[in-house]
């Protein structure tokens, strides 16, 4: 287990100790409901979750909400999840640089989607990505790193370009309580 990072939790307001909890417990949900049952889920470099041995997943929590996901590794290679509340739309117009690019801004007017719900789905659906490929990479992603490829009302297409990993990646997307949850899986 990696002390450092329980240590930095403590020091951690009560609303962010209680959604890592949440999320940890949630996460041994996903486990016990593949056979695959733990008492605990340690913290790897990064803070990410280290899961047993031949298993995928990821976890997600904000606000009062917290998922995870799990499953064998020879089902999927990664599996990446990620809820976020929509931002309002003065944060949108902020933010929209840093997250999408010209092409994927483009998109927006025919998604159906308004810019903050757009922004927060590509926020979303790129976190979700790197997510599930930090195992294979073992390193923190840029936005431009993925960029939107295909987009429809259910689902959309990152393609990662990173110098080690070049792939396209299947995202599933959908709002809810005015929330975008997003989920990424490879086989």
């Amino acid at each position: 287990m990696c002390c450092d990072a329980y240590q930095s939790l403590q020091r951690a307001a009560p609303k962010r100790k209680a959604e890592f909890v949440t999320g940890r417990l949630m996460a041994m949900k996903a486990l016990a409901y593949i056979d695959k049952p733990t008492m605990d889920i340690e913290i790897g470099q990064h803070r990410a979750p280290i899961w047993p041995f031949g298993v995928v997943g990821s976890i997600s929590h904000h606000s009062s909400i917290a998922m995870s996901c799990a499953t064998l590794a020879n089902h999927y290679c990664c599996l990446g999840l990620d809820i976020e509340t929509v931002m309002p739309e003065s944060q949108a117009q902020q933010i929209q640089a840093l997250v999408c690019n010209d092409d994927e801004l483009a998109l927006q007017p025919s998604s159906g989607l308004s810019l903050a719900e757009f922004v927060t789905l590509l926020f979303s659906a790129k976190e979700s990505l790197f997510k599930a490929v930090y195992p294979r990479l073992k390193r923190y992603l840029e936005f431009s790193d993925a960029r939107l490829i295909a987009f429809n009302s259910q689902s959309l297409t990152l393609e990662l370009v990173t110098a080690e990993l070049r792939a396209c990646y299947n995202v599933a997307y959908q709002t809810q309580h005015s929330s975008m949850i997003t989920l990424v899986y490879g086989r």
